[in-house]
């Protein structure tokens, strides 16, 4: 089970980077949420990074009073998720898609973001072209 295993990003890079010598298309599959650099890998081998989201993730609402679990930390947050809570969090995650997407630009990486209701084979197809 991966609950409470974070993702070791820079740990996978590194051994990416190491192990697999020969110039490669590496696709990386993520939700790509926080911290993630793949400055180094891109200047060894193609990267394509496929960002995969829920919509509901991205615009989840006014939920009321939750608790909530963190699958890869086991932390839990109890609280209510009112306007200014969903607000703030999607101000969040605007700003990390945007750092995230000019560190792609400016490395080189192609990306796609797709989403769970969506036709993944399809949209890879197209933005691949």
């Amino acid at each position: 089970s991966s609950i409470g295993k974070e993702g070791d990003f820079e740990g996978f890079v590194d051994t990416l980077f190491n192990r697999v010598k020969k110039r490669s298309l590496v696709f990386i599959v993520s939700d790509f949420i926080g911290e993630i650099d793949l400055k180094l890998l891109s200047k060894k081998h193609d990267v394509f990074a496929v960002v995969v989201r829920d919509r509901f993730e991205e615009d989840p609402g006014e939920l009321g009073y939750l608790r909530l679990i963190d699958m890869e930390s086991a932390k839990s947050f109890e609280g209510n998720i009112d306007g200014g809570t969903v607000k703030r969090y999607r101000r969040a995650l605007y700003e990390n898609d945007d750092k995230l997407y000019k560190q792609f630009r400016k490395n080189g990486i192609r990306f796609a973001k797709i989403y769970t209701d969506e036709d993944p084979y399809l949209k890879l197809f197209t933005r691949m072209r």
